[in-house]
């Protein structure tokens, strides 16, 4: 004996595979969304990180450039006192001389 399924478990059944359906589609949705988020964070974290060393890179260069600069003021001062040294001797020995 074979019995028809009721009219009404037909449409609660459907209506349960429309909602198993829904509710995939709102899975997949959400899965893309988080992806999209994961990627935003991934490049937002990138150009940060290159953000970060781009100035690193300028203050070392920066620094570099100081301790330059002040190495050659000393190197200038140091031949001035040289050469005011070596005038004073000369003029001491054509005193003396």
């Amino acid at each position: 004996m074979c019995m028809d399924i009721p009219n009404y478990v037909k449409i609660l059944l459907e209506g349960n595979t429309n909602k198993n359906a829904a509710s995939a589609a709102t899975a997949r949705a959400q899965a893309d969304a988080l992806a999209a988020a994961a990627r935003a964070q991934a490049d937002a974290l990138a150009a940060a990180a290159r953000a970060q060393a781009d100035a690193l890179a300028a203050a070392a260069r920066a620094q570099a450039d100081a301790s330059a600069a002040a190495a050659r003021a000393q190197a200038d001062a140091l031949a001035a006192a040289a050469r005011a040294q070596a005038d004073a001797s000369a003029a001491a020995a054509k005193a003396v001389g």
